[in-house]
């Protein structure tokens, strides 16, 4: 490979700013126009920085990267001081930072530089192997991408990962991180996730949309007031105004159960409506490059994948799945689902006991996003999902897994964000009887609230062990599913469309 050459394919702006509007990337996402704000900082750093971006693949951290970019040029940034480089290989990325920093330091132009390292943080231990880049760099913005969280470094997925891998906390001090250790100053290290149903609605539906804009109650506050309220056994008025909308809602959410949240899916669907799209077996094939592990077997990742996007209930034991899967011994099916986790396929909740998570109960697993249990459902039987994408039957196990990855996103806002493990938010929780209350949000102190996500019939029965768990806190149940917005002795019920429009 002929660095050069692939620097100046990769950066055609040095030649002709206008070039980056004509970019793949930008293309695709101009008729979103869904520029999530986690890499904002970075055009207003008044220093050097380090920005680690993370995210499961195909949820847009290219793209993000490419939107940065030409908002820097827009913004008088000259051409020659940015440079894009995508590469799995540490010595190429040496090379093209060398070549770039020749080519801007011939440029008469002065100013900041920004270097975009696309895909360098999926290198095995890549702090160590182009450390010398980013010390380099030292004066310089430096963006760094990769599709694993740090401790997922490939050459670790052979280890046995104990169950409490991330629910213990390692001692102070035992683990440096990133910019520690390189000795730069520390950016953002953020998780690029697919748009929440709020971002996905406001877009489908122009109703919504209006709506959205005209209003203040999605603002930051509005959310915490309207949930404080929520959980309170309380039903704001503003609430009353949105599930006015329940309708347009719920059409929404039919979409969104489809699509998942990923920007391509909801791009495609405004578009062309809802279609089998032969990206997701696009999808599935760069999942399994990702998965090319030593001494794991990609095939057994994809038999994974199947046997729970099949399987009826997100919550299973080891022992479970490793019968189901074939998959021997369970903590070989311990070892594939946190290493899942870490590429950001899978969510792993435990039981609620006393405000810690129980580790020796069953685990509740859920996609984090519906594209993926569509995904794995059609590689086992492509003929599974014709158009519309989604099946009925599924409904309850979809919708399950969207709360739970929104009530993430909502606690991850309601306690700040800094240090948030959802581990030690998000639960579930069963009554003596194995009866299940589906979600317990626990944000510390005594605020500890019950859900159940039921889209059918809902008996008393059902709300059982919700009620009995109500004796554990002063807050209200929520009962999340497809009735109206309404107040019942123990709990309220929430339209689901309306709730994940919260979060």
């Amino acid at each position: 490979m002929d660095v050069p050459i692939d620097v100046r394919r990769l950066n055609p702006w040095w030649d002709d700013p206008a070039a980056v509007d004509g970019d793949e990337d930008i293309v695709r996402w101009m008729p979103t126009k869904y520029t999530p704000d986690t890499l904002d900082d970075v055009a207003h750093e008044s220093d050097g920085a380090v920005y680690v971006l993370r995210g499961m693949r195909l949820v847009g951290k290219t793209t993000l990267i490419k939107i940065m970019i030409k908002r820097l040029l827009e913004n008088g940034v000259p051409p020659l001081h940015i440079l894009y480089y995508e590469s799995d290989q540490p010595e190429s990325i040496q090379e093209a930072a060398d070549y770039h920093a020749r080519m801007a330091n011939g440029s008469p132009a002065a100013g900041r530089r920004y270097l975009f390292l696309d895909g360098a943080a999926s290198i095995p231990k890549w702090t160590e192997r182009i450390g010398d880049v980013l010390r380099a760099a030292r004066d310089s913005i430096v963006t760094v991408s990769g599709y694993a969280n740090e401790i997922g470094y490939a050459d670790e997925a052979g280890m046995r990962i104990p169950d409490f891998r991330r629910i213990v906390s390692p001692p102070a001090g035992s683990r440096k991180g990133v910019h520690a250790r390189l000795g730069v100053r520390r950016g953002r290290d953020v998780v690029l996730t697919p748009m929440s149903f709020f971002e996905s609605a406001v877009r489908i539906d122009k109703e919504i949309g209006e709506f959205a804009r005209s209003t203040s109650m999605f603002s930051p506050q509005g959310r915490r007031d309207i949930f404080g309220k929520l959980i309170r056994h309380e039903i704001d008025g503003r609430l009353e105004e949105l599930a006015g909308y329940k309708r347009q809602l719920d059409r929404a959410l039919d979409v969104y159960l489809s699509t998942g949240g990923m920007p391509h899916a909801i791009a495609g669907y405004i578009r062309k409506g809802l279609s089998w799209d032969p990206l997701y077996e696009t999808h599935l094939d760069r999942m399994r490059e990702a998965w090319d592990v030593p001494r794991r077997d990609p095939d057994l990742f994809v038999r994974f994948g199947r046997w729970m996007a099949s399987y009826e209930d997100n919550l299973v034991s080891w022992d479970k799945l490793a019968k189901g899967t074939g998959i021997t011994p369970p903590q070989m099916v311990l070892n594939y689902a946190n290493l899942l986790e870490r590429l950001f396929v899978l969510h792993i909740l435990y039981r609620h006991k006393d405000g810690q998570p129980d580790t020796s109960a069953a685990k509740k697993i859920f996609f984090t996003d519906p594209a993926y249990l569509h995904m794995f459902r059609y590689s086992a039987d492509p003929w599974s999902l014709p158009a519309p994408l989604y099946v009925p039957d599924h409904r309850d196990k979809v919708l399950e897994g969207v709360v739970a990855t929104h009530l993430m996103r909502l606690a991850r806002f309601m306690t700040g964000g800094e240090g948030f493990d959802p581990r030690r938010s998000i639960f579930y929780w069963t009554d003596k009887k194995s009866r299940p209350v589906d979600f317990v949000l626990d944000l510390g102190g005594d605020v500890r609230v019950p859900m159940k996500v039921q889209t059918g019939h809902v008996s008393r029965r059902d709300m059982s062990a919700l009620t009995r768990f109500l004796n554990q806190t002063e807050y209200g149940g929520l009962l999340l599913g497809m009735g109206d917005l309404g107040e019942q002795r123990d709990y309220l019920t929430v339209p689901a469309s309306v709730f994940l429009m919260l979060a």
